[in-house]
């Protein structure tokens, strides 16, 4: 049997993330990474990120991926009217502040997505 490999609509920030983000984190043909390790908004903590105007108050992303324990990997999602760039950074800002709250040095999430359903970004 061959996988179905169609492209699904990804017309909101919802159907990003279960269309299209979910399965590339847990599928086999993605990264395989098992359910129980991809923790959903409620059971992320919320930090504060940005700074000025683009300051986000109690943010949570979309998943956060635990590896021994430990946040390692980092996802936001937008819609496809927002640009991936956007998510990536809000990603990279949470990643910050979480990092911050372990030993100088010690940085256990270390990567991030950002994507818009169209475009993916992946990087630390």
């Amino acid at each position: 049997m061959q996988p179905n490999l169609t492209i699904e609509t990804t017309d909101t920030e919802s159907d990003v993330e279960q269309k299209l983000v979910f399965p590339l984190l847990s599928e086999r043909l993605g990264l395989g990474i098992p359910a129980e390790f991809i923790r959903t908004k409620p059971f992320n903590r919320p930090y504060d990120i940005g700074k000025g105007t683009r300051k986000r108050p109690a943010f949570i992303p979309d998943y956060v991926v635990w590896a021994r324990s430990l946040p390692a990997l980092i996802v936001e999602a937008k819609s496809p009217k927002i640009e991936a760039a956007d998510a990536y950074e809000e990603a990279q800002l949470y990643a910050h502040a979480l990092n911050s709250r372990f030993a100088t040095g010690i940085n256990p999430a270390a990567f991030v997505i950002g994507t818009n359903g169209l475009e993916i970004l992946i990087g630390n």
